[in-house]
């Protein structure tokens, strides 16, 4: 933020001594010369004279003397009280030296142009000196410095007043300035200080020029006031007030900026005009209770301004009709220490256009804190009326932004921040700095008047772009966008340059790709056909170079021409392919040489396809054509073949194949029910044909075939497997209800018969283990017979079983169970029964408890079980008594064991239980 109340510019000037130089005379020479003739002290006909004077005599007659121009002072002067009316233009050098005027002045000539420098003036009285008083006169002080009462004072007719180089005034009864139209030049440093108004501007009272107040660029102004107005012009002069340096106008206790056309005369009034690069602090200091501003302003871009006041019932800044307008660049800050920022004298017309954006501070919000809100908009414009505390009114608002149109109160803010002042300003900054940094980036070294980087690709030329969209200053943008443009333009140019690169390359592998070995000097490959070609043109027309696409396109001409040359031979080839394809499919029925050849295909047929096929020079495509006859050929001889019938080795209920000889080559097809099954006769005549287990006394069909016709077929029935060892039966015990034993691994079945009566016939398992139901057999005639006591029980391998391969016992008397000693509390009953017994029970004292069953793991099951190898446990940790009650085994308990209740007779042994 721009600092406005700065320290006056200084200025080193080289004073000009002037005295005794070639053409320069005293006024004692000039009064001598007039006594030797009139006797008189005017000094006449002399036009341009310069002078030296250095008494008060001196300065008065130089002044009264028209013809003389050029005033130098030689020394310090005291002048009487009485004031003069001056002759002609006057430049007076002051030399440094200092002129009393005491309560007198010497007033300039009508229609006069007068210069003072390098002087120092004082005065006592209520005019300013030098020429003051006088119209038609153009004044110009440069290097001068007032002390005394008012000072520099223009107020008959009209006197333009113009202040270069060092100017001090210090006003101690009047007004410093009271002019009509006053020029502060530029590298002026000028400083007012007033116990009343200290620049006045007056109506200029004969025409034109209007009245104005003009600083130029690179001057510096501080004007102060104690009692009045820093800076006052009156309702007649309609001034045009245009700042273009720097300027700090500063009141002790009334308005430090006042037009007071503005207040009168709205219509006519003239809007305080900031030009660019002016920096301007109107202040109403502490303790005065009134508006720091009250007019009209109109600030320029990059133009800079703070308005600041101490009061609670007026506004920081009153407008008139011509209201406020900020330039989109404009940076501006109002703001009241503890009233409103802004008000209206009348409805006065507000205009703001913000680059960077605008922020306000609520009555209750310190300066220096957070803003109340911050707003970004590109235009807003309202009216303003009223000026006292809670009486702005607001109409006609219009902007772009919604929390602008809702939110912002004149009545309740007490500062406002526009362009750089606001707190947004420093979000530009860092909005700047990001896209300064990515535009930077994209070039190597950070120099965007260099190359860009190899890593800049458009990724991230995008993301700079975004970076500058954020930027709203539009010169810095600009300068952005500039750099960044070349950016994308070096980019656009590497890219082109690749994409050229890709294009010649691909276009190269293509036309290579048409050549044997990528030999464009060579001869094209055998698959190059015309699309190739194609795509290889198209390649070659993406070329821009033309010395690379020249070159290109030569050896693709070369493949085109050997292309052509191909085709034409490949045209006859074609022919004899087709005709001897036609041959071959003639062969076969509906031509589909995967099917079977016709009825009338013979030898002879088969011969002209052969002299078709030899033509043929492809060799691939003969090779194809040739594997076709030859089916043809092998279907010929099948069909004129004499198959004979297969021979089949025996089959049992054990093999998984179908086994025998028959003719090499043939196919042997087995049919077994509505199932087939195929095999191929090897070389050695010998087949194979696998198929599943089948029962004994299945019936198989076998027979073979060539691809013409199939042979006579041969029927064989499936026997039963017989192993070489006869079966172990165990022991069978009257009534008993299953009868097993073991029989070699891989049996595929065991017949049970008793008494000579086949009863069932039974799988063992894949090891061999076998169990009958026994429960009921068969005499032949009675169905549901019990084991007995003297019955032969049979086991064999079926029908076919040698006798020495069957297995015969006779029914005994069951032998009881054997017990091993029981202790009180035990967990399990134990002992051992012939294997194969089915059931065993438990009673205890009398009480039948549980039963068991063969188990394959006896200890795996709780209750327990009757093992393969006859020994048995069953479960008695707990067991039910006599009187119904749950208990363990003790000592002097009874135990049986048993065969069940479905065997009658004493089957059963009881042991008693012994102590632990």
């Amino acid at each position: 933020m721009k600092n406005v109340l700065r320290k006056p510019i200084a200025i080193a000037l080289t004073t000009l001594v002037l005295t005794g130089q070639t053409g320069i005379s005293s006024i004692a020479t000039f009064a001598a010369e007039e006594a030797n003739t009139n006797g008189t002290q005017e000094i006449q006909g002399r036009a341009g004279v310069t002078v030296n004077v250095g008494t008060a005599t001196e300065l008065r007659n130089a002044m009264l003397n028209a013809d003389v121009t050029d005033i130098y002072i030689t020394a310090d002067i005291t002048l009487p009280v009485a004031s003069i009316q001056g002759k002609g233009s006057k430049h007076i050098y002051g030399q440094g030296h200092t002129v009393d005027f005491a309560n007198g002045n010497i007033y300039g000539d009508y229609n006069s142009v007068n210069t003072a420098q390098d002087l120092t003036i004082r005065n006592a009285g209520t005019y300013g000196g030098f020429f003051g008083g006088t119209g038609y006169s153009e004044n110009t002080y440069k290097d001068v410095h007032f002390t005394g009462a008012t000072q520099i004072m223009f107020n008959a007719g009209y006197a333009k007043l113009t202040l270069e180089g060092d100017i001090t005034v210090d006003s101690t009864v009047s007004e410093a300035i009271y002019a009509s139209n006053v020029t502060v030049k530029s590298g002026a440093d000028v400083k007012i200080s007033s116990t009343k108004s200290a620049i006045y501007i007056e109506q200029n009272k004969i025409g034109n020029p209007a009245s104005a107040f003009t600083t130029e660029a690179g001057s510096n102004l501080l004007v102060q006031s104690k009692t009045g107005h820093a800076f006052f012009s009156t309702r007649y002069a309609v001034a045009a007030v245009t700042l273009g340096g720097v300027a700090n106008f500063i009141s002790d206790a009334a308005y430090a900026y006042y037009d007071e056309a503005a207040y009168y005369s709205q219509a006519t009034s003239k809007a305080l005009d900031l030009l660019p690069e002016s920096e301007t602090l109107i202040l109403a200091k502490p303790g005065n209770s009134n508006t720091a501003f009250y007019g009209d302003l109109n600030i320029r871009d990059n133009a800079d301004i703070t308005i600041q006041a101490h009061s609670i019932t007026q506004a920081a800044a009153i407008f008139s009709n011509k209201g406020l307008v900020a330039a989109p660049g404009a940076n501006f800050r109002i703001v009241s220490a503890s009233g409103n920022a802004i008000g209206g004298k009348v409805a006065s017309k507000v205009v703001l256009q913000p680059t960077i954006g605008l922020s306000t501070w609520n009555l209750t919000t310190q300066s220096g804190s957070k803003p109340t809100n911050e707003y970004q908009f590109s235009k807003a414009e309202f009216s303003l009326a009223g000026f006292a505390p809670a009486a702005i009114s607001v109409t006609n608002l219009t902007s772009d932004s919604a929390a602008f149109n809702n939110s912002f109160n004149p009545n309740t803010v007490r500062e406002i921040a526009y362009g750089s002042y606001s707190t947004l300003a420093d979000k530009e900054k860092e909005l700047l700095a990001a896209a300064e940094a990515s535009v930077k980036d994209l070039f190597n070294n950070g120099d965007v008047e260099g190359t860009i980087k190899d890593t800049t690709d458009q990724a991230t030329i995008d993301k700079a772009q975004e970076s500058i969209n954020k930027v709203t200053d539009p010169a810095k943008k600009a300068d952005l966008q500039k750099n960044l443009d070349e950016a994308q333009k070096q980019l656009n140019d590497r890219n082109n340059a690749a994409a050229e690169k890709v294009r010649q390359e691909a276009a190269e592998a293509n036309v290579k790709d048409l050549f044997n070995d990528g030999n464009v000097d060579g001869t094209i490959k055998d698959t190059t056909n015309q699309e190739a070609i194609d795509k290889a043109q198209e390649a070659v027309n993406k070329v821009t170079d033309p010395t690379k696409k020249a070159e290109l396109q030569k050896d693709l001409d070369e493949a085109k021409k050997q292309l052509e040359a191909k085709n034409e031979a490949s045209a006859a080839e074609k022919a004899r392919q087709e005709a001897a394809e036609a041959s071959v499919k003639d062969l076969f029925n509906n031509g589909n040489v995967d099917g079977t050849i016709k009825d009338t295909t013979n030898q002879e047929a088969i011969d002209k396809a052969q002299e078709a096929i030899n033509k043929v020079t492809d060799p691939m495509k003969k090779a194809e054509l040739q594997k076709d006859l030859d089916e043809a050929k092998k279907q010929l001889e099948a069909k004129n073949a004499v198959i004979v019938r297969p021979t089949v080795n025996s089959v049992t209920n054990k093999d998984t194949a179908v086994t025998g000889n028959g003719t090499p080559g043939y196919t042997v097809v087995v049919k077994i029910g509505t199932e087939t099954y195929t095999g191929v006769v090897g070389t050695d005549g010998k087949y194979s044909v696998n198929i599943p287990a089948q029962k004994a006394d299945t019936t198989i069909i076998v027979e073979q075939k060539n691809a013409g016709k199939t042979g006579p077929s041969v029927t064989v029935k499936v026997g039963n497997y017989i192993p070489a060892t006869a079966p172990i039966v165990d022991g069978v015990a009257p009534f008993q209800q299953a009868i097993t034993g073991k029989a070699p691994a891989g049996t595929v079945s065991v017949r049970l018969i008793v008494n000579g009566v086949p009863q069932r016939l039974v799988a063992p398992d894949a090891d061999g283990n076998f169990s009958f139901y026994s429960r009921f057999v068969t005499d032949g005639n009675v169905s549901n017979l019990r084991l007995k006591q003297g019955d032969i029980v049979t086991v064999d391998y079926g029908i076919r079983t040698p006798a020495n391969l069957a297995t015969s016992v006779t029914v005994s008397q069951a032998a009881k169970p054997i017990i091993d000693t029981i202790k009180a509390e035990s967990d399990y009953v134990t002992g051992l029964v012939p294997t194969g017994t089915q059931v065993l029970r438990l009673s205890i004292n009398g009480v039948p408890q549980r039963t068991v069953t063969p188990q394959a793991n006896i200890d795996t099951v709780t209750a327990g079980g009757i093992g393969s190898n006859g020994r048995f446990k069953i479960y008695s940790r707990f067991f039910t008594d006599e009187k119904g009650q749950s208990r363990k085994l003790k000592a002097g308990d009874t135990v049986t064991v048993d065969l069940g209740a479905q065997i009658p007779g004493d089957t059963g042994t009881t042991v008693t239980v012994v102590a632990k």
